[in-house]
């Protein structure tokens, strides 16, 4: 269940959440969500490639992003077999986020790696090795 996180400007309050499949078929809508952030309700299938958008209305319309020319949102849901990869990359090696950053970003799980070089990174504030993985790790 995928958790969906964005930013928005002031005056914008309540927003909807909306997953399309890769036929851009309605899956799953928010409905009205007043924070910036939304968990799916339900799993979606896995090894799958999806579509977001959030829209909220401000000033008496409706704005939607991402909207061209921006590029879409999409994401993939790890498949059974990478999400057992990883699961046995996090028992393997539990106290290690280096190990975890490395099999999270070979298996594309690029929040739990960038979450795991932030920890690697706190736990060593004098590496310029452990900033530099940060630093260089990719945004998107």
């Amino acid at each position: 269940q995928p958790a969906f996180e964005w930013q928005a400007p002031g005056n914008a309050g309540a927003f909807r959440v909306s997953i399309y499949d890769s036929d851009f078929e309605l899956v799953e809508s928010s409905g009205t969500v007043q924070g910036r952030v939304w968990i799916s309700r339900k799993p979606l299938p896995r090894g799958k490639i999806f579509n977001w958008t959030v829209s909220a209305i401000m000033d008496g319309t409706r704005v939607t992003a991402p909207r061209p020319p921006e590029p879409e949102a999409r994401f993939r849901v790890a498949s059974a077999e990478e999400a057992r990869q990883m699961d046995a990359a996090r028992k393997a090696a539990p106290a290690s986020d280096l190990q975890i950053a490395l099999a999270a970003a070979r298996l594309g799980f690029r929040d739990e790696a960038r979450e795991a070089l932030r920890r690697l990174q706190a736990q060593n504030p004098g590496s310029p090795l452990a900033q530099q993985l940060l630093e260089n790790f990719p945004a998107k």
